[in-house]
């Protein structure tokens, strides 16, 4: 399912508010924590908060934080580099799809219990 920049760009929004106080940026560990909600980091992804934290720094004209228009060119450096659909990522970022859990959080539930 294709989505629209708008559902992206509400997406970012709320990250951005749950993660900063300032508007209109995402600091890099909100950047994380929403790649990592979605499924694009994780153990079995072959994407790394690492290579997020890369892809960040080539985007972000601020190290305070990123931009709607920076994301989305970090969304395609990340993919470039990783050699991952961009499409498919901005649409897990918009929140289409299911959400994929990092399977290695679903071992460690059941070794919890």
């Amino acid at each position: 399912m294709m989505t629209t920049g708008r559902d992206l760009q509400i997406m970012f929004d709320i990250f951005c508010e749950t993660s900063s106080d300032r508007i209109g940026q995402m600091p890099l560990a909100g950047v994380q924590a929403w790649f990592k909600e979605v499924g694009i980091t994780g153990d079995n992804t072959g994407v790394s908060e690492f290579d997020v934290e890369n892809a960040f720094k080539k985007s972000a004209k601020e190290e305070s934080g990123i931009t709607f228009s920076e994301l989305k060119g970090m969304v395609g450096i990340l993919a470039q580099e990783k050699q991952l659909n961009a499409d498919e990522m901005i649409d897990k970022l918009s929140g289409y799809g299911e959400l994929q859990p990092d399977p290695s959080d679903e071992a460690k539930d059941k070794n919890d219990k």
